[in-house]
């Protein structure tokens, strides 16, 4: 049996009608949606059956994959990627069915026979733009915890019947009032399983939405059967009720809500709307602010509360079906946490304001992904009930014993830290800081042994010192400032009171062992202590391998590092390219030393956990150099553990914004900054790209190339006081940037608003223009009448 998935597009008529005058524009959109197909879909790159492309047909193209869950999965990816193309596609539409396959070979040509393409035949025009179909079939042998399946409908031909459904991913809550989700995990100070809390939230749910005083327990099991609960029994659910504070039974076969208790719900949902409320309230008074508009205007631009929510709820979908993937035989790994991952949904939202401006969006989407990750540290409720309601349908099926089966073998499992990881674990700076020590700490309580090689405390000890050599001497602008932008001096700059208006003061509090930056003597004793508080092992290597020695590993590293190292860039610095190389030969050295042979870092015994991403391309199948794995990954790995029932409900608001920061984190750590936007242009002779205007039509003023002129300069300077000057210049030339992209943004909505009332004054002109016409017709309509009746009149008179 095999997935067969079609991926049509929707209205491409209309589309390519409304484009006639680019005769090129069906082939374009044709490529564009094959390389959507293979950049998403495993193995799509090639041809079944060696791969899983099917081939393009007209409009639409046909995938063969082996397991209905990867198939849903990659579908959602799919469609969020094509919708992050805002305007310029047309709509997308996915149906799958299973069926055998037979094969017929036509001229040297593969065809595929199955009753599977005459189902999606059938069926696929129920099925609007951006929505994912499927068969019962599909449903059946689906992982339960993915998507909730809605709208069933039948569907007859001639020879059978069709049943589908809708994989309703676009709204991922099971519980449409999030505010009883919150009454059950976050009010409610009485602990138990988490499961059990789940289903209560539904018979909650069930008894509200019924608006009935009570329902037989038959009803209740049909109604959790629709939401997609695994199958619950009467004795079951009286448990559960047993158990409950606001739920009680009568006769044994129905269920009521407590009267009392009513009351407390109403209490509690009125505390979940309240920070509901204060958290839309403060998004719009924060981007009003930016903007320099009323609040207002703001929330008559766009609907400030639905964005949240969508934003909110596909970044929860994500980790609840992230926590599933992993439990099964680590089949997502080397897709997750993917480039701008939920801005088709920002991109939607904002474009009101933004209009489809690359250069106004960066700076929205900035200052809203700030504002949100925020109030992760105040501990938003509302955050976390929307959470929750979205992994419901994770807690109510996934597998828990097989977690707590694998928990054992997890125990066995050695992670030596890159150097950038344990920076991350020290620096509150890092975008990785809440990863790194919320993962750390949760690996170290499963009993895992975490470990860090000596010539890692060296290269850590050695780039933070590099930093403050050039603060205090060279001031080296391009490499520590703008490009290369350390975590240290953005720990110091966020913080100078707590490190005393010292930057030297910063780096000795981060040295490793603390404060042993100017005493180097006994410091390997003290080293070891230090990072035994940690839980961390020290682990010298004794022979540091040359890059002859090493071979293709080094070169290995060497390529996949040097397209995005600033090190590497930026040949104008003296010594960087022999301190790329020294980079380079320290991870060469850590991966040799961890290596074990497997198709993944998760099946290995040791696994080399670092922040940089492009060090993971060394992988390869089987081979000895999988250990590498990127923290990203290893948190996605590690989420079902993170999600067990005692730990959840210990901390059920910690978690969630926990969680949601993390991938805020990833976000922010992504995107392009305003600044080194800034920073490409002064430090390069290219002009800038014509996406940012604002910038475009600054370029040339004698402000901006009076800085480049002197830069090159900066270089060679020891000149600290003059160097320092340039600094100011370019922090002033950032912030008038940024103010004149908001300035923009203010003109062209002020502008719109203006074109609007201009708009509807010519409307209510022309309306009155159209009033005065009738007016004159009914007027001479009226004269002509009268004339006629005097006439009728004298003739009578005669």
């Amino acid at each position: 049996m095999k997935i067969v998935l079609k991926i049509d597009l929707c209205g491409s008529k209309i589309f390519f009608d409304s484009h006639k005058e680019n005769p090129e524009i069906r082939n374009e959109i044709g490529q564009k949606l094959v390389d959507s197909v293979t950049r998403i879909y495993p193995y799509a790159d090639k041809q079944y059956p060696d791969g899983t492309m099917y081939g393009m047909q007209g409009d639409c193209t046909y995938l063969i994959l082996d397991k209905a869950s990867v198939a849903i999965r990659y579908s959602i990816d799919f469609l969020t990627d094509w919708y992050s193309q805002i305007d310029n596609l047309p709509d997308c539409r996915i149906v799958i069915d299973i069926g055998d396959i037979g094969e017929k070979n036509y001229g040297g040509r593969l065809e595929l026979t199955s009753v599977a393409f005459e189902n999606i035949s059938i069926i696929e025009k129920i099925y609007r733009a951006g929505q994912i179909g499927v068969t019962e079939g599909v449903v059946k042998v689906s992982d339960k915890t993915i998507v909730q399946f809605i709208n069933r409908r039948e569907d007859s031909t001639e020879s059978r019947t069709i049943v589908s459904y809708l994989a309703n991913y676009e709204n991922p809550r099971i519980v449409q009032d999030s505010s009883l989700v919150h009454a059950l995990f976050i009010a409610s100070d009485k602990a138990s399983d988490v499961r059990e809390k789940a289903y209560e939230a539904l018979i909650i749910e069930a008894l509200l939405n019924k608006l009935e005083v009570k329902l037989p327990c038959t009803e209740i099991i049909q109604y959790l059967k629709e939401h997609q609960c695994t199958d619950i029994s009467t004795t079951h659910i009286i448990s559960i009720i047993s158990k409950s504070d606001y739920l009680e039974t009568e006769d044994s076969q129905y269920v009521k809500l407590n009267t009392e208790k009513k009351k407390d719900l109403d209490l509690v949902r009125q505390r979940f709307e309240t920070s509901k409320k204060d958290f839309v309230d403060l998004v719009i008074d924060r981007i009003a602010s930016a903007i320099r508009v009323h609040p207002s205007t703001i929330k008559d631009k766009f609907n400030v509360n639905e964005l949240i929510e969508k934003y909110l709820c596909a970044i929860f979908l994500e980790i609840r079906m992230v926590a599933n993937y992993f439990s099964s035989k680590n089949a997502f790994y080397e897709n997750i946490s993917s480039d701008e991952e939920f801005d088709y949904i920002l991109k939607k939202g904002f474009f009101s304001i933004t209009k489809g401006d690359r250069e106004k969006f960066i700076l929205i989407k900035q200052i809203f992904l700030s504002i949100i990750k925020h109030q992760h540290k105040v501990g938003n409720v509302y955050i976390a009930s929307i959470f929750h309601n979205v992994l419901l349908l994770y807690y109510l099926n996934r597998n828990e014993r097989y977690i707590h089966d694998q928990l054992s073998v997890l125990k066995e499992k050695k992670i030596y830290l890159d150097t950038n990881t344990y920076y991350s674990l020290r620096c509150k700076s890092s975008d990785f800081y809440d990863k790194a020590n919320y993962c750390l700490k949760k690996c170290i309580l499963i009993g895992m042994t975490v470990k860090l090689y000596d010539i890692s405390v060296n290269e850590y000890n050695n780039s933070i010192e590099s930093v403050l050599h050039n603060y205090q001497n060279t001031w080296n602008i391009q490499n520590y400032d703008i490009a290369y932008n350390p975590w240290i001096l953005k720990e110091y700059r966020s913080n100078k009171a707590a490190y005393r208006s010292n930057f030297n003061y910063c780096v000795n509090m981060h040295y490793l062992p603390t404060g042993a930056l100017n005493n180097r003597e006994n410091t390997e004793e003290s080293i070891i202590n230090e990072l035994k508080k940690q839980d961390i092992i020290y682990e010298k290597i004794t022979d540091v391998i040359n890059k002859e020695k090493l071979g293709s590993l080094y070169d290995s590293i060497f390529e996949a590092k040097k397209k995005f190292d600033p090190l590497y860039k930026t040949k104008i610095i003296p010594g960087s390219v022999e301190a790329y190389s020294e980079k380079v030969l320290h991870d060469a050295n850590c991966i040799y030393y961890t290596k074990c042979t497997g198709d993944t870092p998760f099946e290995l015994e040791k696994s080399f956990l670092t922040c940089d991403s492009r060090l993971a391309k060394i992988r390869k199948k089987n081979s000895e150099y999988n250990c590498v794995i990127t923290l990203n990954e290893f948190h996605d790995f590690m989420l079902p553990y993170f999600l067990l029932s005692d730990t959840i409900l210990s901390d059920p608001i910690e978690i969630p914004n926990f969680l949601l920061a993390s991938v805020l984190s990833d976000e922010i750590s992504k995107l392009t900054k305003i600044e080194s936007v800034i920073g490409d242009y002064l430090f390069t002779k290219e002009e800038v790209k014509q996406d940012f205007k604002v910038l475009a039509a600054e370029s040339n003023k004698e402000r901006y190339q009076n800085i480049k002129s002197k830069i090159e300069d900066v270089y060679r300077s020891e000149d600290k006081k003059v160097n320092q000057e340039i600094i100011d210049e370019i922090d002033h030339v950032v912030h008038d940037y940024i103010g004149k992209v908001l300035g923009s943004i203010s003109e062209s909505m002020n502008n719109e608003d203006a074109l609007n009332k201009n708009k509807e004054i010519e409307s209510l002109k022309k309306e009155l223009s159209d009033a005065k016409l009738k007016v004159e017709i009914l007027q001479k309509k009226e004269l002509k009448r009268k004339r006629y009746f005097r006439k009728q009149e004298r003739k009578k008179k005669k």
